[in-house]
């Protein structure tokens, strides 16, 4: 379910929420506006801890400025659920994260066994955070990029 680069926000997914708990609750792939803040990365996650959207082998949250460490962070639990097993790529460049959010993925990498591809390019987060999500990314087989086709 293709979502970006449109003004679809935290209401447009609170609208959505019933048909992604029901007959989109296995979608494959899943990319979503540009104005998601943390309030709609939370119902993401609160989606998946609920046993929705295990299905997803990639999420595109890429371009939502608004997500914050806060987002990110709960994008990061929702990772750490476990139920997100079959993830392969995750999107999130230029969602506003920092180091908390780097740290948050970081932390979450190891739940998520398939993920081959992580892609944070364009946020706010220090160097010393970028090279600590590298090193979790590498120790876990993921490539960390700062765009699709650029490492970071």
């Amino acid at each position: 379910l293709a979502l970006d680069y449109n003004e679809l926000s935290d209401a447009g997914l609170a609208t959505l929420r019933p048909l992604l708990a029901g007959r989109l609750s296995g979608l494959v792939e899943l990319s979503f506006g540009s104005r998601l803040t943390a309030d709609g990365a939370r119902v993401l996650a609160a989606l998946v801890a609920e046993g929705h959207l295990a299905q997803l082998k990639e999420l595109d949250l890429q371009g939502n400025r608004e997500l914050g460490d806060a987002g990110t962070a709960a994008i990061a639990e929702a990772m750490a659920t476990g139920r997100l097993t079959r993830l392969e790529e995750l999107q999130l460049a230029g969602t506003g994260m920092g180091d908390a959010g780097a740290a948050a993925l970081g932390a979450a990498l190891g739940r998520t066994r398939r993920l081959k591809k992580l892609v944070v390019g364009k946020n706010a987060f220090g160097a010393a955070a970028a090279e600590g999500l590298k090193a979790a990314c590498e120790a876990r087989g993921v490539a960390a990029m700062a765009s699709f086709f650029d490492a970071l």
